[in-house]
């Protein structure tokens, strides 16, 4: 028989149910989102994202909303270009390939609204680099198959790599960055809620070892002693890839990083995943204050037609 423990998660989903939802005719700004970190030797998916003013909910356009991109410094040749946020959608994305090392400031302004100009959590550079770590889910980066929604106290569902790349010098295409055995940094931020509980993350490569959360951050700082990284040696095959589970003892909406330096002090690989919820296994319904009665000779709790309050708690998974 399954057995459960108990974890009260009212704010973390009511976090979680609010980031949904319609516009209904409010005023509404562009979000722009990404995996923080890119290659130079392959493309990044850059995703802009309605968002209604003040609450932040997801919205959907009426009609068309033709969206200017404008890239500092250029990308490719280009400074600007046009997009579509199609009728009845919420999001667009489109990919850029930069192939030199830079921070690339992405712009959004649309017919009806744009991104805050303020380098914020909506309004993030992505970095590229020669050398990064990509993760991988079913052998597709996470750019293009997301991590799914997971289970809170039950092991990752998907297929989970991390991939060590860097670009080759002379033809520019990507190579394998590590192939050995290696100790890799990781970390996991909390994103909605923005802070993190006391519960960690079970992240098990080579051995399993326990990973405290770090607080949201705008830009997330691989350098920063707050970012709380543990060290993990993970073995990286000839394709450069790593395998990799994880198991979340919470709930919430949070993002993996990983970082390492190649040999004889080599560059630091740094990457990150998407942002994804870990939801409660299920919901425990319960009396407010019942005693519990297992037979007729005990006391009992109400007499029918007497009101009592009812409970609830998110419970995590435990085989």
């Amino acid at each position: 028989m399954m057995n459960v423990r108990f974890l009260l998660v009212f704010t973390s989903v009511l976090v979680i149910v609010a980031c949904g939802g319609g516009g209904g005719g409010a005023t509404y700004h562009i979000a722009i989102s990404h995996s923080g970190t890119g290659l130079t030797c392959e493309s990044s998916t850059i995703t802009l994202t309605l968002h209604e003013d003040g609450n932040h909910k997801v919205t959907e356009v009426d009609e068309n909303e033709t969206v200017t991109i404008t890239l500092q410094p250029s990308v490719g040749g280009n400074s600007s270009f046009n997009v579509t946020v199609p009728k009845g959608k919420s999001s667009v994305t489109f990919d850029i390939t930069q192939t030199t090392a830079a921070s690339v400031d992405i712009d959004a302004a649309g017919d009806n609204a744009s991104a805050p100009d303020d380098h914020g959590s909506e309004d993030p550079a992505i970095v590229f680099s020669d050398t990064g770590f990509r993760f991988y889910v079913n052998s597709s980066h996470t750019d293009s198959t997301p991590i799914s929604t997971q289970i809170g106290g039950k092991t990752n569902s998907q297929t989970l790599t991390l991939k060590a790349i860097e670009t080759n010098s002379d033809t520019g295409a990507c190579q394998a960055a590590l192939t050995s055995a290696t100790d890799v940094e990781i970390a996991y931020e909390c994103e909605n809620p923005t802070t993190c509980s006391s519960n960690q993350l079970s992240f098990t490569a080579n051995s399993t070892v326990q990973v405290t959360g770090s607080a949201n951050q705008a830009s997330f700082n691989f350098s920063s002693p707050s970012s709380n990284f543990t060290t993990v040696p993970m073995n990286f095959n000839g394709s450069g890839e790593a395998s990799f589970s994880f198991l979340f003892n919470d709930v919430g909406q949070i993002k993996l990083h990983a970082k390492s330096t190649l040999p004889s002090s080599g560059p630091t690989l740094t990457g990150s995943s998407n942002a994804f919820v870990v939801r409660p296994f299920g919901l425990y319904v319960y009396a407010v204050d019942d005693t519990l009665a297992v037979n007729g000779t005990d006391a009992a709790f109400k007499k029918v037609g007497e009101n009592f309050s009812i409970g609830v708690k998110g419970v995590l998974y435990n085989s």
